[in-house]
């Protein structure tokens, strides 16, 4: 049962015995798999692990496979503010959401606060 790839688009090559020979990586095809058996998997939280899903996905045409991945590959943005109004404040924010949200909020809290009064990690 393939629910998305339709029929013939996958590129597949047959051995003598017409038996299908896929050449892709067996650890992301078993995850790939598994998607297909149950309609769901746990994303991997490394993201060149979920990278690699993500071209499997691409590969296999799951378009929902693919938008788990992209939904799940998110980026955590912790950030550090000083402010000096009556004394030394120290605010930590602990944000996630997708890479290019993350990096739109750095910026625009770099922008506001200035790097002298602003810090972060991904």
């Amino acid at each position: 049962r393939v629910p998305e790839a339709r029929e013939g688009r996958v590129p597949v090559s047959r051995d003598s015995a017409g038996r299908v020979f896929i050449d892709r990586d067996p650890k992301l095809f078993k995850q790939v798999l598994t998607y297909l058996r149950d309609g769901t998997i746990p994303i991997p939280r490394d993201p060149c692990k979920a990278q690699g899903l993500l071209a499997e996905s691409r590969y296999f045409q799951l378009a929902d496979l693919e938008r788990l991945c992209q939904n799940a590959w998110k980026q955590v943005l912790v950030a550090t503010f000083y402010s000096f109004r009556g004394g030394a404040l120290v605010n930590t924010l602990h944000l996630d959401g997708p890479p290019q949200e993350i990096k739109r909020l750095r910026s625009l809290l770099n922008e506001l606060l200035g790097p002298e009064h602003f810090t972060y990690l991904l």
